[in-house]
């Protein structure tokens, strides 16, 4: 299986930090351009069009945006999953991350524009925390130096 392929369409195995940094640069690229183009298509905004949206909620909101994340989702995972194999953990801890993001967005979209409230406060503070330790845990942290339950170490097969 190829670089791309078992990168982006497999959840076996392990991959090492500048792998895993390397496909998220790649695919987050692909993944603005493919969302620049589908927007207008949709009748949507056009996506960064002065270097960021105004939330990630508005992002979420566009249906080029829910679509964009959608279609993305599995090669999302598929490397997330790898990258914490890798550091010993099960790639159920994705669950660590997008729980809090969805539950984030889903109060922000719903809540008054007045304002937001304790809740969408509590739970965006709750969302930060989790993404930071992913963050820690797929792009800062080494991986085990030695053979775990989910294979040998990057780069030594």
């Amino acid at each position: 299986m190829g670089w791309l392929a078992h990168t982006y369409f497999s959840f076996d195995g392990r991959i090492g930090r500048a792998h895993w940094w390397a496909a998220w640069v790649l695919l987050l690229i692909v993944e603005v351009a493919f969302n620049a183009v589908l927007s207008p298509m949709m009748g949507d905004d056009i996506p960064f069009p002065d270097g960021s949206w105004s939330s990630i909620v508005d992002m979420a909101g566009d249906k080029s945006g829910a679509l964009t994340a959608l279609i993305f989702l599995y090669p999302n995972l598929a490397m997330n999953v790898k990258r914490l194999h890798d550091r010993g953990l099960s790639g159920w801890y994705t669950l660590v991350f997008i729980i809090p993001f969805v539950a984030a967005t889903a109060i922000s979209a719903v809540a008054d524009r007045a304002g937001p409230t304790p809740l969408e406060g509590w739970v965006t503070l709750i969302s930060g925390f989790a993404a930071l330790w992913f963050l820690a845990n797929l792009g800062v942290l080494r991986g085990n130096p030695g053979p775990n339950r989910f294979g040998l170490p990057p780069f030594t097969k």
